[in-house]
């Protein structure tokens, strides 16, 4: 059988990226970068069984692709 109008989870991720900048110099700057990926580290669950003679019927039973955990990195840069 085939349902048209059922939906899953929607996927969804929050990136976000802190920047300061020091002077050092006139002429010289240090940039500190934190990038942050998967920022509020969200569960989301992969979209629900659609077998209608499935035992998990209606269920997500797995992580969502592409969903992984929180991720940092982070950099130092001297400008001049």
């Amino acid at each position: 059988m085939f349902y048209s109008n059922l939906r899953g989870f929607g996927f969804w991720s929050l990136d976000s990226t802190l920047v300061k900048y020091f002077k050092i110099t006139e002429r010289v700057k240090f940039e500190l970068r934190m990038e942050f990926y998967n920022m509020p580290n969200a569960f989301m669950p992969s979209q629900p069984d659609l077998g209608v003679t499935s035992s998990t019927f209606g269920k997500s039973t797995n992580i969502a692709g592409g969903n992984y955990g929180r991720e940092i990195q982070y950099t130092g840069r001297i400008h001049f």
